[in-house]
């Protein structure tokens, strides 16, 4: 069985293919930019960016998003953890 999973992140592709491989599944990278809907609501989040992937690939798919809320800043920046990491400028 294979599986498609939309996401640029190595570490995530990563990580999802080795627990996959664990339950005979092979997973398919899909390596495309989805475009996030800017939002708090991380369910609405996940799935307009599983519409939009899917739109965009044709094709079945997954796809994930990791939130981070932050107590003292009343739960932020919880799906907008992307937006959050970049003003950071994290890689730096």
């Amino acid at each position: 069985m294979k599986l498609r999973f939309a996401s640029r992140n190595e570490f995530k592709l990563a990580e999802t293919a080795t627990i996959l491989q664990l339950l005979g599944v092979e997973l398919v990278a899909v390596k495309q930019a989805i475009e996030e809907l800017q939002t708090t609501d991380v369910s609405r989040l996940v799935r307009d960016k599983a519409l939009r992937a899917f739109t965009k690939i044709g094709r079945e798919l997954f796809v994930e998003h990791t939130g981070l809320r932050i107590k003292v800043l009343n739960g932020l920046p919880g799906g907008l953890t992307q937006v959050f990491w970049d003003a950071l400028q994290a890689e730096k």
